[in-house]
This record gives structure tokens, sequence and C-alpha cells, in this order.
């Protein structure tokens, strides 16, 4: 009989504890916070791809517009003009850091192998990061964009696949990331550096839906939908609307709101009926 109590009191304790640390796991916003870290890494790599492909220097126009917003990398294009031939292979080159317009500093190289103008309907742009950082965190793997043409609603919408992305912390924590985007350009086509200066830059912005998995960086598995469109604008350093639902392996819900469309570093994270206050990097 006693031994039977002791067992049962094991028992009784380790389903306790058990419960306990699911309850911890499930108000955890770790998976939540490297999303939106992730999400701030690999949309500034295609931001910088898409100002030095939209500056329109694949053409043999001058591209040091582009450094008074990423100050002094050194843009590459090959072959360069006055080959006007396609594909093209260019190269960012932020050396050992370079600081931008909103103070961020980034160092190393992103790669471009473009087929066509980023306007072009069927053009591809296989970008990848190498030894590349933003804010001393390293973000890796390859994405690829493809021009659909033109949608529904007239606008020009991207097809974007990230495979083996990783993006490392200055802790040395590690994230994995793998997505399947549609990327709409929705304000700012019809301006550019040349017609309006730096506001013909900033003006762009861009609604982004679709799905993501991956593993945080506890090892926890997880996967993603974007159930209200993110919406990435070029003036802001920040993804300033949208909502996602993430899915932890084993754990409840996360549903992230970056919030009304302001530019700032606030979202929240629902967790089962309870609401926390994130602040992004």
């Amino acid at each position: 009989m006693r031994q039977f109590l002791a067992i049962s009191l094991v028992a009784i304790f380790w389903i306790s504890f058990g419960s306990c640390e699911k309850r911890k796991l499930n108000r955890d916003t770790t998976t939540s916070i490297d999303i939106s870290i992730i999400e701030g890494g690999f949309n500034d790599v295609q931001k910088v791809s898409e100002d030095v492909i939209k500056e329109e220097s694949l053409e043999g126009k001058s591209g040091s517009n582009y450094k008074d917003i990423y100050g002094s990398p050194t843009v590459t294009v090959t072959p360069a003009w006055p080959d006007t031939t396609f594909p093209k292979d260019i190269e960012i080159d932020f050396g050992t850091g370079t600081t931008d317009f909103f103070g961020r500093v980034r160092k190393g190289i992103i790669t471009i192998h473009a087929t066509g103008m980023y306007k072009d309907s069927g053009a591809v742009f296989t970008i990848t990061p190498s030894n590349y950082y933003i804010q001393d965190y390293k973000v890796e793997g390859q994405k690829t964009v493809t021009n659909n043409g033109r949608n529904s609603s007239g606008n020009i919408n991207y097809s974007i696949e990230i495979v083996n992305g990783r993006l490392t912390t200055p802790d040395g924590d590690v994230a994995e990331w793998e997505s399947r985007r549609n990327r709409e350009w929705t304000a700012g086509e019809g301006t550019n550096w040349l017609s309006n200066g730096l506001s013909g830059i900033l003006d762009d912005v861009y609604s982004i839906t679709g799905t993501a998995n991956g593993v945080n960086r506890l090892g926890r598995e997880f996967d993603l939908v974007i159930t209200s469109p993110l919406m990435v604008a070029m003036d802001c350093q920040w993804i300033k609307k949208g909502i996602f639902e993430l899915q932890p392996e084993d754990l409840h819900m996360r549903t992230f709101d970056y919030g009304p469309g302001s530019c700032d570093n606030e979202a929240t994270v629902e967790i089962n009926g309870r609401t926390y206050n994130i602040v992004m990097w």
C-alpha cells in the first residue's frame, strides 16, 4: 500500500510539473519574437536588392543615388553598361560596416542573379546573402523572386520563395526558416529617383501574403499563415501592419499583430486569450 501511495505521489508530481511547464511554454513568446526578427532580416535583404534593381543602374544610369539611403556600398553589375543583355549578376558589398539612412549598420555581400528588369513580367531574381549582417544579425539562405506580371487589381505581383533560411542572433542563437509568399506592389510604382528624388524610392509599399515554416532558436518547430496582409513600406524599417497566425509544435496558436499601420517597433501577440506586447529589433 505504501509503495502504491509513493508511486501515485510521484505520478501526481510529474503530472503537475508537466502541466506547469506546459502552461509556462504556452505563455512563451520566443517563437513570435524570432519570427519578427526573421521577417525583418529577410525583408531587409529584399529591400536592399529591390532598390539596386529598381534604380535602373542595370540600364547604365548612375547607381550613386542608391547610396543616399544605404550609405556607401559598392555595387557591381556584370555584364556592365553598355552591354544591355541579360542575365546580369549584381554584387552589393557593404564591406566591414556601412550605416544607412535610418542608422542601421550592414556588412557583408548580397548577390543577385537577374534574368530581366524588375518590372519585366517573367523576370526572375535569385538573391543570396554572403556573410551578410544587419545590426549584428546574420542572414543566410536563398531568396527567389519571380515577376508574375499584373494581377486583377492592376498591380505587379511577385512570387517569393526562401529556402535554407537561417538567422543567427548576436548571442549565437539560430532560427531556421522557409517561406512561400506573394508580394504585391501596391503604391509607388510610378515614381523613382530620377522623377521624384529620394521620395520616389521611399513611397513604395508592398502587400505580402503566404505561408512559412521553420524552427525557433529553442529547437521548436512552427508553421505560419498570414491572415491579414503584411504591409511593408520603404520609408519604415519595421513592418507597419498585418496579422499572422503562428502554430508552434504542441503549443497554443499565437496571433501576431503588427498594429494599425504606424511606423513603430511595437506589436502584440495573443496566446489563448491573453495579449502580450512585443518590441521588435
